[in-house]
């Protein structure tokens, strides 16, 4: 029987990986980005809600974009501090550290395409009331109408795609769980920016109609998110393969290609 000495047990302890204040720091840089993202979100909706700058629709919007500002600044700057490691360490996720982050960004990602197209939508919905001379009494019936027809397939679509990318990068491990926080953050800004910028009296809905928008929605979302990011682990192999090849010099990207052209040879035959 081999017997394992103090001095290789210390080697070997010293050798395992430890949670330390450098490995903690960007998951702290997450939080406050996110909080501070959070903080931008609501207050700027709500002063453009005060002063009347371009409607409810707009200070929706405005709040989304400032909102997602602080996690953007965060994200680049964790990817320069990020050495690029190994394919091993690639798989498991060390290039995409930490996962608050990228979860902080699903929700406001999703936030942003869903405030951004019903400001879209809204502002199409005045232009063809204007040219076709219509009653502007109905631009609220008329809104309605086309967010059903543009908005919900645009957000869900959208919802869907960015679940995708945010699966590949937080990897197999809780992936599902992670995208589920980012479309919850979603839920709680999206209801804070809501409140806070007095969407009902400024669009002249009533606030049964915003809930019961917000629950024929929200889990329609929340579906497009988890089948993306089942998508994303059916394909997270392909997308591992995918990055190292675009991290490798170009000589080495030759070689690879030239390797597995041979493999691909000798197996036929």
């Amino acid at each position: 029987m081999m017997r394992v000495t103090a001095g290789e047990t210390t080697a070997a302890e010293g050798a395992r990986p430890t949670a330390t204040s450098a490995d903690r720091a960007p998951y702290l840089s997450s939080i406050v980005a996110l909080a501070l993202g959070v903080v931008l979100a609501v207050g700027v909706s709500a002063l453009f809600g005060l002063l009347g700058w371009g409607g409810e629709v707009a200070s929706q919007t405005a709040g989304a974009a400032s909102g997602a500002a602080p996690l953007i600044i965060d994200g680049v700057r964790q990817r320069r501090v990020q050495p690029a490691n190994n394919l091993r360490a690639l798989s498991r996720g060390l290039f995409y550290r930490p996962k608050l982050w990228i979860a902080s960004a699903l929700g406001f990602a999703v936030l942003l395409v869903d405030t951004a197209a019903g400001f879209l939508v809204y502002n199409l919905t005045e232009g063809l009331i204007r040219i076709a001379h219509g009653d502007s009494s109905r631009t609220v019936a008329v809104y309605v109408v086309m967010g059903a027809a543009l908005t919900i397939p645009a957000v869900t679509l959208g919802t869907y795609f960015l679940a995708v990318a945010a699966g590949h990068r937080l990897g197999v491990h809780r992936q599902r769980r992670w995208v589920l926080l980012g479309m919850g953050i979603y839920a709680v800004v999206r209801g804070a920016i809501v409140v806070a910028a007095d969407s009902g009296g400024g669009l002249g809905l009533s606030w049964w109609a915003i809930v019961a928008g917000a629950v024929v929605t929200l889990p329609l979302l929340i579906l497009m998110a988890l089948l993306g990011a089942r998508r994303a682990r059916r394909t997270q192999s392909s997308y591992y393969v995918k990055v190292y090849f675009s991290r490798l010099d170009p000589a080495d990207q030759e070689a690879a290609l030239a390797l597995l052209d041979e493999a691909v040879q000798a197996r036929r035959g």
